[in-house]
Formats: C-alpha cells, sequence, structure tokens
C-alpha cells in the first residue's frame, strides 16, 4: 500500500474516533444531529471506508442547538475556530469551522452561505436512517435528503467538485432505494432544479449514477440556460467549470444559472460585495 495513503486511512481512523465521541456527547445531551458527507458515505455506502477517504467531520444540527453545542463541545475537547465565533450566527456562513482535539469538525447549521439554497434543517433532522461504524449507531441523512445534500454542497461551490463528489451520487443512487419525487420537491423549494441538473447529469456520465431519465427531465433547464451554461460547465470534466476564471467573477458569472429564480443571485452579490467591496473595480 502506498505509504501516502497509509497515512490518510490512518488519519481517517483519528477522525472517525472523534467524530464518534462528539456524536454520543450530542445524543446524552439530546442534541438531534446528523451526520453529513464523508463518514456517513464512507460506512453506509461504501464497501470499505478507505474506498471514501475523508479528511473532516461533518455533523448537521439544528440552528437553535448551536450555542448549546458548541458550549458542550468546550466543556470536552480543546476547540481552536477559524473564524471568531459569533453567537449570533452570520448570513455569510452556514457552518462553524472548529478543530477540535487536533481535528477539523464543521458544524452546519445550514448548507450555503447567504442562505441561498433555503431549506428546512428541521426537516433534513427529521429524516436519518441509521447506519453503524464500530458497533455505534449513527443518524445519517435518508437517500433523497442526502442526495439533495450533496447537489447543494456542488452548487455552493460552483461546481469546483472531484471525482468522489460524482461517485458519491452514483453510489447512492445504486445502493439504496430513492423517494425521486420528494428529491424533485427538495429541490424545488430550495431553487436549485437548474444547477442539479448539471451535477447529476456529471455523476451519470463519469460514474454511472442510476438516475431516472424522468427525474433528470423534470429538473432540466429552459433551452436558453442549456446553452449559457454548456459555455461555461462542461459534465465531461473535473472540476466542471470550462473556463478559468477569479473566484469571485465565477460566482458572479454562474449565480443566475446554478439558482433557479434568476434574480435570486442579486442578493448573494451585493452581499457579496458589501463584505469584500475591494473588488468592485475587478468586475
Amino acid at each position: 500500500m502506498d505509504k501516502k495513503l497509509k497515512i490518510e486511512i490512518v488519519k481517517q481512523l483519528n477522525i472517525t474516533q472523534k467524530l464518534l465521541a462528539v456524536c454520543r456527547l450530542f445524543k446524552k445531551a439530546h442534541i438531534r444531529f446528523a451526520v453529513l458527507k464523508g463518514a456517513h458515505l464512507a460506512y453506509a455506502y461504501y464497501a470499505r471506508p478507505e474506498d471514501r477517504l475523508f479528511s473532516d467531520m461533518d455533523i448537521l444540527i439544528a440552528p437553535g442547538d448551536r450555542l448549546r453545542a458548541v458550549k458542550l463541545l468546550e466543556q470536552n475537547f480543546s476547540l481552536r475556530f477559524y473564524r471568531p465565533f459569533l453567537k449570533e450566527k452570520p448570513i455569510t456562513h452556514y457552518n462553524d469551522t472548529i478543530v477540535l482535539d487536533g481535528y477539523e469538525l464543521d458544524l452546519h447549521y445550514d448548507f450555503s452561505p447567504y442562505h441561498r439554497y433555503p431549506i428546512d434543517i428541521n426537516d433534513f433532522l427529521a429524516h436519518t436512517n441509521s447506519f453503524y461504524i464500530n458497533g455505534q449507531e449513527l443518524p445519517g441523512l435518508a437517500p433523497e435528503y442526502l442526495l439533495a445534500n450533496l447537489s447543494i454542497h456542488a452548487l455552493k461551490g460552483y461546481y469546483e467538485i472531484t471525482l468522489k463528489h460524482l461517485q458519491d451520487v452514483a453510489k447512492v443512487t445504486q445502493k439504496r432505494p430513492v423517494n425521486w419525487e420528494k428529491l424533485y420537491d427538495l429541490l424545488a423549494g430550495c431553487g436549485a432544479t437548474y444547477g442539479s441538473y448539471y451535477y447529476f447529469l456529471a455523476a451519470t456520465a463519469q460514474t454511472g449514477a442510476a438516475i431516472p431519465p424522468e427525474f433528470m427531465a423534470k429538473l432540466k433547464p429552459p433551452v436558453w440556460r442549456r446553452a449559457a451554461f454548456s459555455h461555461f460547465v462542461s459534465i465531461d470534466t473535473l472540476p466542471m467549470p470550462c473556463r478559468k476564471m477569479a473566484l469571485h467573477k465565477l460566482q458572479i458569472t454562474l449565480s443566475p444559472l446554478v439558482q433557479d429564480n434568476s434574480l435570486a443571485w442579486i442578493n448573494s452579490v451585493i452581499s457579496y460585495l458589501l463584505k469584500h467591496n475591494n473588488q468592485l473595480a475587478t468586475l
């Protein structure tokens, strides 16, 4: 086995132990949570956890539990925050990134900055399936909620994703039944159908994700959007944006395409420019 891979696997095992400790703490304190992304996928959908490497912990909690959860973590672990911790959660962020005993924990209370893709966190927390790590039962999002989370994760980053993010879709759709009508409702409810179309199209093209054609037909953007998308995004390449641009230019270019409401991106741009007003001159 490659030495670098061995190091990554050992790190993943250490992260997993910390994740289990955090989950035990939340469960004991009756804080509702769900394990997101890497750890959930690795242990619930892949043949072996090392087939889906992850380098941090991702946990979803209700916004109302955020302060209590952080206080519990401070009482039980050594913490360092990437950003100054604010009691009022800032609209510019969707999680608190914490270094916990030397390992990164992303404590999510939303899925996208500026609330670009508004979702009901309590609804997501109410739809979980159990999975197990080392015999410990943990909640992970139900398949359609998991796919919605994965898609929004890709859209908020403007498709700057790697192959594993497409393989995740293939694993979920090939291993578990998906309520496709519910998934469509979740994506339509947060204005992410058109952007999700290209994420799922790429997952199908590159990793063989099993996505029904009738579901894709419902997501399919109108002709003018497809023409615009084809100019900036490729389903056959990674990362998917096929034009090299500074991040803020990529955001402003793709926002009106990936969000269903073409005008909704204006609020994101205004909020972004107010926070980064020194970049106004570069647009």
